[in-house]
């Protein structure tokens, strides 16, 4: 038997239209949530402190990737803002179905069938709580931010401020985010005559991350001493011949130069 669809008579749609006015119109996201890419979750028996967990849909799932930061707002009853509080992703987001277990048998069977009934889905990613902000400075929370407050992404500038990465004397970039440069402010001596230290097993780079310091050091105008007993750092005039650094050094557009001596 086939099928032939037939077009809805005028006034029904008048009807839908009434009844869709009456109950409030079209769906309005709530004040304080707009362009929010996840909410909060309720807590279990087995949250953390300083740890919250974050649902959103799958649409929303490539904008808080690992490492992440967010803005939480905390709202009252009433909507107003409460709190405000940082934090970064630490886990996930992680897929899960909605509705369904991932591990119920109609789930199962139908990834292993490849998508012949593929649930709807959405993400639950881990946040670990930075601070609160208070007054522009962020402290340590005491409370936590309420279920199903908004989560906003952290843009560059923010999350540069946010971290105070910023220095004239340049270190790298920051892991998943390389537009943002993580650097030294030579010009407070809290930073660097204060202890510093670059500790690490065999072979993971400390030689190589003291020569990249001191490079940058010196270009900041910053007179260096370097004690060096057993020979490691006879060749920083030079410029790197490894192939890594090269092609690294090359993907970021930074020179290859090597350490006036």
């Amino acid at each position: 038997m086939e099928f032939h669809p037939q077009p809805i008579a005028a006034h029904v749609v008048t009807e839908f239209s009434a009844v869709a006015e009456e109950v409030g119109g079209p769906y309005q996201p709530l004040a304080g949530t707009v362009g929010a890419v996840g909410f909060t979750h309720f807590d279990t028996p087995a949250s953390e402190d300083n740890a919250v967990t974050v649902l959103m849909t799958k649409e929303n799932m490539d904008r808080l990737p690992s490492q992440a930061l967010v803005r939480i707002n905390s709202l009252k009853d009433d909507g107003s803002l409460e709190r405000t509080y940082f934090g970064t992703v630490v886990a996930g987001p992680f897929a899960e179905p909605d509705g369904l277990r991932a591990d119920s048998p109609i789930v199962v069977t139908t990834t292993v069938q490849g998508k012949i009934f593929l649930p709807r889905y959405h993400g639950r990613a881990y946040v670990q709580i930075l601070g609160e902000e208070v007054d522009g400075q962020v402290i340590p929370p005491r409370y936590r931010p309420k279920p199903n407050s908004p989560v906003f992404a952290l843009d560059d500038i923010e999350t540069a401020r946010i971290l105070r990465v910023g220095g004239d004397a340049r270190l790298g970039v920051m892991v998943g985010q390389e537009k943002i440069l993580v650097g030294i402010p030579t010009d407070k001596k809290s930073v660097l005559p204060r202890h510093t230290a670059v500790m690490g097993t065999t072979g993971s780079g400390k030689s190589t991350t003291v020569s990249g310091l001191v490079h940058r050091l010196q270009k900041s105008g910053v007179a260096t001493i370097l004690l060096d007993v057993e020979g490691e750092y006879t060749e920083i005039d030079l410029p790197t011949r490894d192939p890594q650094m090269v092609a690294a050094l090359t993907r970021r557009g930074l020179e290859l130069s090597g350490t006036r001596t």
